[in-house]
């Protein structure tokens, strides 16, 4: 990154803040508060309104926080019966100056809660162990994808997304579809792999696209000022060797399956002789 650009970076940083100075003022609002602008979106409101249903019909992000809540619920003794307010920024990826052009990139979602009486921030840091799941929609750029996606079972075992998926990179891995048929590690590479890898923030780990096709990263160590977001970047899966090492490589699986076999055999020859 250019000096040139690390300094606008920086300028684009302290208005970044300077949102995150106002968002206690906000809290105190009795209705709730909604910035939108091409840079960043802005909502402050009670968890009460926010249903997965809206979230998914206005294109925002999804926030999984439930064990986060809990745990600062019982820190600051907020009654289930009061909702808390939460704070959601969703940062444009343009912000990030160090990739303008990048057209996979999400939003980056940054969000903390404030106490429902007194509108001050809760500590986020009570939450740093804490696993909270972070949804974007896809991008119009990978949606092409999604058809493949969506017809591949997951029962093979196969993350169209994930580069790091056994069923890519394991002779040993086995897919558990429902006509017992099997798919060879070559063809899923070949046939299914896209070069499209998605990545999550530092801190965060891909884990699949839900119902809304919304990216899923499952992440720890959020902080209060911690911006979460997903991008598909072109990758290439490593190479395998050429040579048929999977008896050995397997050898597990391959033994656990011939004792099966002759077991079950073992069984149909005594059957067939009983009724014989």
């Amino acid at each position: 990154m250019s000096d040139n650009v690390k300094e606008n970076q920086n300028s684009v940083n302290d208005i970044k803040n300077g949102i995150q100075s106002f968002s206690k003022v906000l809290a105190q609002q009795p209705e709730p508060v909604a910035i939108q602008n091409p840079m960043f979106n802005y909502k402050m409101e009670s968890q009460n309104n926010t249903s997965i249903e809206n979230i998914v019909s206005s294109g925002a992000a999804n926030i999984n926080n439930t064990a986060c809540e809990a745990e600062l619920r019982n820190f600051y003794n907020i009654s289930e019966n009061i909702s808390l307010i939460l704070k959601k920024i969703e940062f444009n990826p343009r912000t990030n100056l160090s990739a303008p052009e990048n057209t996979n990139a999400s939003n980056a979602v940054n969000f903390a809660f404030y106490h429902p009486i007194t509108y001050e921030p809760l500590n986020m840091s009570l939450c740093l162990n804490l696993p909270i799941t972070i949804s974007t929609p896809i991008k119009v750029a990978r949606k092409s994808a999604l058809n493949l996606y969506q017809r591949i079972p997951l029962a093979y075992g196969v993350d169209l997304f994930n580069i790091k998926s056994p069923a890519y990179n394991s002779r040993c891995f086995k897919g558990n579809n429902t006509n017992g048929a099997d798919i060879s590690m070559n063809y899923k590479r070949t046939q299914w792999f896209q070069n499209t890898s998605a990545e999550c923030s530092p801190g965060c780990e891909y884990i699949g696209l839900d119902q809304n096709n919304y990216t899923q990263c499952n992440c720890e160590k959020v902080q209060e000022n911690s911006e979460i977001s997903n991008d598909f970047d072109m990758g290439s899966l490593s190479d395998i060797g050429k040579f048929n090492y999977d008896i050995v490589i397997c050898y597990k699986e391959v033994f656990t399956e011939v004792i099966i076999f002759h077991f079950l055999n073992f069984i149909f020859r005594k059957l067939i002789n009983f009724l014989n």
